[in-house]
């Protein structure tokens, strides 16, 4: 592991690899860190394998990849302020979060996540029960979990100018929200799951619902709910302007599901 000491270190042009840790296998940052133009990878630990960020973080023009956890975050691990712009998140494995597992409050700015794989959960993206983040101009996609193979969100997640995609999953495919999403001018389309294909809404009892604007929900599949399964509002929009009601439940049944052979009628869902 590299030993953080002083209050403020830059990396640039830095090779981090195959370095092993309880937390933080490549980078373990409890101060000020800016890491720019650099490669993170093949490293593992506990948690948190390639960066594993308490404090603030600045993450420029770099790669993490082929990392390896059993727990949250082979890529990032957060529980600070991390920042993090133009940067690849390829090829990483964990049991939950392989992309980022976030417990604060984080940025993330074009950034592509891309073939990451969990055991358990978000094979992409993990937003804790105590997390939020905003995710501007990025791409989740070809990433693969038993449930959320894309994204899950427990807290408060804004996803503006991204695609979700071609994401595999058992359960929730593209994104699984139990609390707050918002999205807009964003696709989500191409993900596969058995069950609960594109956006799945989770009826928790604090859930506050999804809010979407500008977004289409199309082309996705499962056997139930292939493109939303939930109830979604249209976000600062006219009513009057929308051809659909103001609160849209999807949902497709399976074939035969009350005995009578037939599919529900399955729209593209465009809002905005």
């Amino acid at each position: 592991m590299i030993p953080f000491h002083s209050e403020a270190i830059g990396l640039t042009e830095s090779g981090i690899e195959a370095i092993g840790a309880e937390f933080g296998g490549g980078i373990c940052n409890p101060g000020t860190l800016t890491l720019k133009d650099s490669i993170a990878t093949e490293n593992y630990a506990r948690g948190g394998t390639g960066v594993f960020n308490g404090a603030k973080t600045t993450i420029e023009n770099c790669t993490i990849s082929g990392n390896r956890t059993r727990g949250f975050g082979s890529a990032i691990f957060n529980g600070g302020i991390p920042h993090v712009s133009n940067i690849l998140i390829k090829g990483n494995v964990a049991g939950s979060g392989a992309g980022i597992s976030n417990w604060a409050k984080a940025t993330i700015v074009a950034v592509t996540f891309d073939g990451n794989r969990s055991r358990i959960t978000a094979g992409g993206v993990h937003n804790n029960s105590i997390g939020v983040m905003t995710l501007d101009s990025s791409t989740i996609s070809n990433n693969e979990s038993a449930m959320a193979g894309g994204t899950n969100n427990w807290r408060r997640l804004v996803v503006i100018n991204s695609t979700i995609s071609n994401n595999r999953s058992n359960h929730s495919a593209g994104i699984e929200s139990r609390d707050v999403l918002t999205l807009s001018n964003s696709t989500v389309t191409g993900n596969a799951a058995r069950e609960r294909g594109g956006l799945v809404v989770q009826l928790m009892g604090h859930n506050d619902g999804v809010s979407m604007a500008k977004a289409i929900l199309a082309g996705n599949t499962a056997e139930e709910g292939p493109d939303c399964l939930g109830i979604v509002s249209p976000l600062g929009m006219n009513p009057q302007s929308l051809s659909m009601p103001i609160r849209l439940w999807v949902h497709t049944q399976r074939r035969g599901h009350h005995g009578n052979g037939a599919t529900a009628h399955r729209p593209q869902i465009q809002i905005g």
